[in-house]
């Protein structure tokens, strides 16, 4: 039977194109994964059962695989993007492995509507990112049971030695474009060693500059034969400390039999000294079931494996609220592929856990708005997440997905079985998964301080004619510490008289400890943090540039004393340890 349709029909899907000549087209736009952007349950599966009347699927009618020269519905850049549209069609029905599909009888062309994007725009003076490169391991697929941490595991990946070059090309091109200070990723090689880690950043050096990139060294993380893996910028960012990973025996409620465990690390951006921590993630995946642990798919529309992801979610709150990489700072960013989508329970629970869905505040809800990483049965949303907590949110400057996979056809990937004129060593489906890019302006040393002695003056007049006097005379002396003659920039203090900050930030803090307010105590850790940030730019710059040795060690024994002193509550004997700490850090220099 020979139907016409005549509406605009979107490409909703195009995973097949390439290989099978087909695509799933949808009506009034591309289809959202219901849970991207409704509750499970009822809503998700109304928005489901609308999804499965809403599409039907073009195939060109022949039966061969990968047709030579190309695949048919190609545009510009030999592409067809999800969005894409016609304005309608002509064609024999027929039904075919599940699903309904035309036949075309008259020629489809489709206008490109979803353009190929640049790397976008998310400001700040540091970018991180999260990236699932879909498996790089570079032990060979075919190599047999050898990788894991045991090295008894199969392998996955690229099948020959071309086709792995052909990968790494793409992640190459792609994380190098995307340029930011912190990468995080997801599905490299579980090695017993940091070989394919290595291996990436080598190739990121090459292709930019010597030493851009280093990596976080880990060797393997839990029993999986993929693991994440952190890749930063030491010209931007250094590490504070070691890394720390959560898993099982931090607390049972995260699964590392089933979730991979989280990598997490703090940093300190050079240019001020101000700290943040990223936890990578990569949870449970909805397609295998969990029903050995009792979590099985109850059709809601989360899938399988819902409560263990779930229970993960709960732990990585918790966890994080221990500071467990000893940063004594409150600035978490949670990124990765928690495999759930915007609306599902692991989700709303890291933000029930106090932190902020950055998808949900810069970019918005749905396929209309961005707001997509990953395509699955012809249904966009997003697996891969950044969420901050509530101190870092209002550092976050931006937030975005760069659509460089989800929305392009899997023939343009580096397997080598797919048509040879459809490969370019760039971008465009270097994974499966799209990037998320965050941007931070951290706040400065000097604007906590500003900040303090705003806050506290909105404090006045308490009701209390003593706690008014203490909190006049700590204003008093945090604006004497803010004189300019003392400052080089927002984030730097004067070699010779930078000291003097210290001394009147001392006498502040004497006064506040005075008041027994829960405000006043805010201002107090702002003031704290603000002296760290002094101390850990001037330390950056000591330990970078191959300061003293015996300098440095003094400086870090201080830093030691300073949060030993806040622990007992002696505050204001914690801002002259960092007044020691920060002298010894330029002096070392």
């Amino acid at each position: 039977m020979e139907i016409t349709i005549n509406q605009t029909l979107y490409a909703s899907g195009n995973f097949n194109q390439a290989r099978f000549g087909e695509v799933d087209l949808s009506v009034g736009a591309p289809l959202d994964n219901p849970t991207n952007v409704v509750a499970p349950g009822a809503p998700a599966i109304a928005l489901q059962d609308l999804n499965d009347r809403s599409r039907i699927q073009i195939d060109d009618g022949t039966t061969v695989q990968n047709p030579l020269p190309l695949p048919p519905y190609l545009g510009p850049g030999n592409t067809l993007r999800t969005g894409d549209t016609i304005p309608g069609i002509t064609g024999a029905v027929g039904f075919a492995f599940g699903s309904y599909e035309i036949h075309p009888t008259q020629a489809v062309n489709f206008t490109r509507v979803n353009m190929r994007p640049g790397v976008p725009s998310v400001g700040g003076t540091i970018q991180l990112a999260a990236y699932n490169v879909l498996n790089y391991f570079t032990t060979l697929d075919n190599a047999g049971p050898i990788c894991g941490p045991l090295s008894n595991q199969g392998c996955r990946g690229a099948d020959t030695a071309s086709e792995f070059t052909r990968q790494r090309d793409k992640l190459v091109d792609a994380i190098s474009q995307l340029d930011a200070d912190v990468v995080g990723l997801m599905e490299i090689e579980n090695h017993p060693s940091d070989v394919p880690t290595a291996d990436l950043v080598a190739g990121l050096n090459a292709a930019t500059a010597p030493g851009t990139y280093e990596f976080i060294a880990t060797g393997a993380i839990g029993s999986d034969a993929i693991r994440v893996a952190l890749l930063y910028q030491p010209a931007s960012v250094t590490p504070l400390g070691g890394f720390e990973v959560l898993d099982s025996s931090d607390d049972p409620l995260f699964n590392d039999t089933l979730n991979r465990p989280m990598l997490t690390q703090s940093f300190v951006e050079n240019a001020t000294g101000a700290v943040f921590t990223v936890g990578v993630n990569h949870l449970k995946s909805i397609g295998s079931p969990c029903d050995g642990v009792g979590d099985p798919d109850i059709g809601d529309g989360q899938g399988n494996c819902n409560l263990t992801r779930t229970a993960a979610a709960q732990a990585i709150v918790d966890w994080l609220a221990t500071d467990p990489t000893g940063s004594g700072d409150n600035d978490y960013l949670v990124i990765g592929d928690l495999n759930a989508y915007a609306q599902e329970n692991p989700v709303v629970t890291i933000e029930a856990g106090g932190y902020t869905d950055l998808i949900e505040a810069f970019v918005g809800s749905g396929f209309g708005d961005g707001a997509y990483t990953f395509n699955f049965f012809s249904q966009s949303g997003y697996l891969d997440h950044g969420l901050s907590s509530e101190t870092m949110t209002p550092q976050v400057t931006g937030a975005a997905f760069w659509h460089v996979n989800a929305d392009e056809p899997r023939g343009l990937d580096y397997n080598d079985f797919n048509q040879p004129l459809l490969f370019n060593p760039d971008e465009f489906r270097s994974s499966d998964h799209d990037p998320i890019v965050i941007g931070l302006g951290l706040t400065p040393a000097i604007t906590l301080k500003e900040t303090a002695a705003a806050e506290l003056t909105l404090m006045l007049p308490t009701g209390d004619n003593q706690d008014d006097k203490f909190i006049e005379k700590a204003i008093e002396r945090i604006n004497q510490s803010l004189n300019p003659d003392w400052w080089v920039d927002l984030s730097t203090l004067d070699s010779k008289t930078g000291n003097h900050v210290f001394d009147r930030e001392h006498q502040a803090v004497q006064e506040l400890q005075k008041v027994a307010t829960v405000d006043a105590q805010a201002s107090i850790d702002a003031l704290l943090d603000a002296d760290r940030q002094l101390v850990l730019k001037q330390l950056t710059i000591a330990m970078l540039g191959g300061g003293d040795p015996g300098r440095i060690a003094q400086a870090q024994g201080n830093m030691a004393d300073a949060v030993a002193n806040i622990a007992a509550g002696d505050f204001a004997e914690a801002v002259l340890d960092y007044k020691k700490a920060w002298t010894n850090a330029v002096k070392a220099q």
